[in-house]
């Protein structure tokens, strides 16, 4: 499952569970609650004390809209926005000399080590031009 789904039916329950701790608080301590947020605790049961005593419990209970059962779905919306993207690690990739190239080695995004061949250029014409300083030394 990916993450972001994951993600979301975790937000979805806590959304859930969140309303109804908030519509159980609505009534003030004292007051009588609203037909369907809460109940007086039932007698017999542990830590619960009779109603109308300085300590008595609240007992959640959610309507039928409250709880949903979670799915997974493929998401359909997604987030556009304007901004600049910087990479956290970049490097200048320069010539000596200019040239044709002829091969790429690597792929934009590709992890690279100091070192690597990225790219090949053509040696022809450095070659010519290595084989006419050797004459020009040589005469």
């Amino acid at each position: 499952m990916k993450t972001i789904t994951k993600v979301a039916v975790a937000a979805g329950l806590l959304g859930a569970i969140a309303l109804a701790v908030w519509r159980s608080s609505l009534t003030p301590p004292g007051q009588t609650p609203r037909p369907g947020t809460t109940a007086p605790p039932a007698a017999g049961v542990a830590g619960a004390s009779a109603p109308g005593s300085p300590r008595s419990e609240r007992v959640l209970e959610f309507a039928p809209g409250d709880i949903v059962t979670a799915q997974t779905r493929e998401l359909t919306g997604g987030v556009e926005c304007s901004g600049t993207v910087r990479a956290v690690q970049s490097a200048l990739v320069k010539a000596r000399v200019a040239g044709e190239i002829v091969r790429i080695a690597v792929r934009e995004g590709d992890a690279v080590r100091a070192g690597q061949v990225l790219v090949e250029q053509d040696a022809g014409e450095l070659e010519l031009r290595l084989r006419q300083a050797e004459q020009q030394l040589a005469s």
